[in-house]
């Protein structure tokens, strides 16, 4: 053993190859090291596994050397302990072997002051047996030159293997720097790597891929400024979500993007653009990657995430510099060189999309001054829906919410705002609020500046934004703009504002809006409401703002919806408080009916508003047997029909208990 290992005979000795003969191009592989002429290694056994990789080289004289192993080594003997009988050459090559997480193959070095001047027939034959490759080293060539060999080999691999990732990068770099947008650096990411990537927006919505000829998924939607070339117009294969369309699933099928789970995304099948291309991978990759698109953007910037469904993985990574602006999905085979490759393509993706950002301010202020001419008083029914078609919502109801911009409720909807008091206190904080939402819904239009819509003085239609309205000066910069540019970039027709201390909206009445809230406002007080026609806009983002006291009371959003006034005080209230109350109104009616039946209909006659032949019909009992009931229930109650206090608190009673019931 010593005599081999210390051998100095390597002259001529030049390390590996790097020609076509020499070692892979990923891996350095058994059958690049014989390869090598320097080496002189034989193969001896087990030559229909050459191609198995090699991690390192090792030693050992051990007779169980298997423990030292960590798997993928070129184990290296001259066989000086091992008894050359069949059933130990077998034990030996089991236990190097590992159960396949060992060595990958045997080398034997042979000498004439050696144990052995050829392969023994036992060894032979166990690593034949066993599926392992043994090899003969001459004593010319050392051990040490082969390990040598080995490392020089991963060594080469991994320097090819950086250099392949600087030449990429230089070409992402260059296709990001050429102005023509997201699409050409998802071209040459997918160049380089072979792997699928497309960008969507925070929702889950196309944006871009690097579809074949830059397929014209994500068309330009309602007229957005992202994406455009210097001259204005879209990038082939992007689309800007920051507005336009019908609905959420407009945006959707504008862009070809089918249905997902847990995403904002209600929508139609992918449509096909004027040239029948709806990128098909893309599609196919979004769908891959399913409800991961939405947990990964509910992390905002702190999280990733991968999947595989079938053969394919599928990993979700977020874009974004201090918010997320969009999400990057990529689909197939990710091994190291593609990793290192990826946080690149994250940060030039980042710098696109903040560019875009940054572009589309002019856009917001322009919505922004649209959705003030929608919500001004004198605004008529012709005017109201020549705005929605101005912003590309062709929506036939509407509905407004409001959110306040402070995390947990700091202000905004008028002086009653805060969590406490009773009654009387939230009462006045409502109509505070109503009467700001009046005096902000009449005229803020009139303060914005910018040409095109808000320059719009009621005359035929509203004209569309122009391409070079200038930016003004001192935007704000700060939380509430982000908070109003996500809001606008996730609504079609992006027909949001800053109201002071809160943000007003108005979509779709086929929009989420509490999926968009809990997705880009979450913590934040938000009053939801009702679906109105478009010319009432400004009533339902009254009511809207009327609705923001009780949010910060409840700790989530507050929709007015009909009949749900009643669920939302009860809500509100304490369970015991509301139990107790319950228990002093009804508690006689138990008292004096232990069988539950005079409670029961006295509900069914409060549910169908006094009425006594619907109640005997839900019932299925004789209308004078309602009325006898419902004569007892009073007398033990000590309420009176005729009196509207006494049914409020009765009907209160009522469904306080029907709450109760599991």
């Amino acid at each position: 053993m010593d005599a081999h290992r210390d051998m100095s005979g390597d002259g001529g000795f030049s390390g590996v190859s790097t020609g076509a003969s020499g070692v892979g191009a990923d891996v350095v592989r058994i059958a690049d090291l014989v390869a090598l002429r320097e080496l002189r290694l034989a193969v001896v056994a087990g030559a229909a596994h050459l191609g198995r990789p090699v991690e390192a080289a090792h030693v050992s004289e051990l007779l169980t050397p298997g423990q030292w192993l960590q798997g993928g080594e070129l184990l290296m003997t001259i066989g000086l302990l091992l008894p050359m009988t069949d059933e130990a050459c077998a034990a030996y090559v089991r236990d190097a072997a590992a159960g396949g997480s060992g060595a990958c193959g045997l080398v034997l070095g042979l000498g004439r002051d050696l144990p052995y001047q050829s392969a023994p027939e036992p060894l032979v034959g166990a690593a034949e047996a066993a599926g392992m490759p043994l090899l003969t080293v001459p004593d010319e060539v050392p051990f040490i030159a082969v390990t040598k060999a080995v490392f020089d080999a991963r060594a080469a691999v991994q320097r090819r293997a950086l250099e392949r990732a600087f030449e990429a990068q230089r070409r992402l770099t260059t296709a990001a720097a050429s102005g023509q947008g997201l699409t050409a650096t998802l071209r040459a990411w997918t160049v380089a790597t072979g792997v699928t990537a497309v960008v969507t927006d925070p929702l889950g919505r196309l944006i871009a891929d690097a579809g074949e000829n830059g397929s014209r998924v994500g068309r330009a939607v309602g007229g957005g400024s992202g994406g455009r070339r210097r001259g204005g117009e879209p990038s082939a294969g992007e689309g800007s979500v920051s507005g336009g369309g019908s609905g959420v699933a407009s945006a959707a099928t504008e862009t070809g993007v089918s249905p997902g789970a847990g995403r904002v995304i209600v929508g139609e099948p992918p449509q096909a653009d004027a040239s029948g291309e709806v990128g098909d991978s893309s599609l196919g990759l979004l769908g891959a990657a399913g409800d991961l698109l939405g947990r990964v953007a509910a992390r905002g910037l702190h999280g990733s995430g991968s999947s595989i469904r079938g053969d394919l993985r599928v990993e979700v990574l977020p874009l974004g510099a201090e918010r997320l602006r969009g999400l990057l999905v990529l689909g197939g085979h990710i091994g190291a060189e593609e990793r290192l490759l990826a946080s690149g393509l994250v940060s030039l993706l980042t710098l696109e999309l903040e560019r875009r950002h940054l572009a589309d301010e002019p856009m917001r202020r322009r919505r922004a001054a649209l959705l003030g001419r929608l919500l001004a008083a004198e605004t008529t029914r012709e005017q109201a829906r020549d705005v929605l078609a101005a912003a590309g919502l062709a929506a036939e109801r509407v509905r407004g919410f409001v959110v306040e911009t402070a995390v947990g409720g700091g202000g905004g909807g008028g002086s009653g705002g805060g969590s406490g008091g009773g009654g009387e206190r939230a009462e006045s904080g409502v109509g505070a609020a109503a009467r700001t939402a009046r005096s902000g819904a009449r005229g803020t239009a009139a303060s914005e500046p910018g040409g095109g819509a808000a320059s719009w003085s009621g005359g035929g239609p509203v004209p569309g934004p122009t391409a070079d309205a200038p930016v003004r000066a001192g935007a704000d910069p700060g939380p509430a703009a982000e908070l109003a540019a996500d809001l606008a970039l996730a609504l079609p027709g992006g027909l949001v504002r800053i109201g002071g201390v809160v943000i007003e909206a108005v979509c779709g009445d086929d929009l989420d809006v509490r999926e968009v809230l809990d997705r880009f406002a979450p913590g934040r007080a938000a009053g939801i409401g009702p679906v109105t026609p478009p010319e009432a806009a400004a009533s339902s983002v009254r009511q809207a703002r009327a609705l923001l006291p009780l949010s910060r009371a409840s700790g989530r959003p507050v929709e007015a919806e009909h009949g749900g006034s009643s669920a939302l005080l009860l809500d509100l209230a304490d369970r015991d408080t509301l139990t107790a109350f319950a228990d002093t109104v009804l508690g006689p009616l138990d008292a004096a009916d232990p069988s539950g039946e005079l409670a029961t209909t006295l509900e069914a006659w409060l549910e169908a508003g006094g009425s006594w032949d619907e109640t005997a019909r839900r019932l299925g009992v004789h209308r004078h047997t309602v009325r006898n009931r419902i004569d007892k229930a009073m007398a033990a109650t000590g309420r009176h029909l005729d009196a509207g206090g006494d049914r409020f608190d009765l009907w209160m009673a009522v469904r306080i208990r029907r709450q109760e019931r599991p």
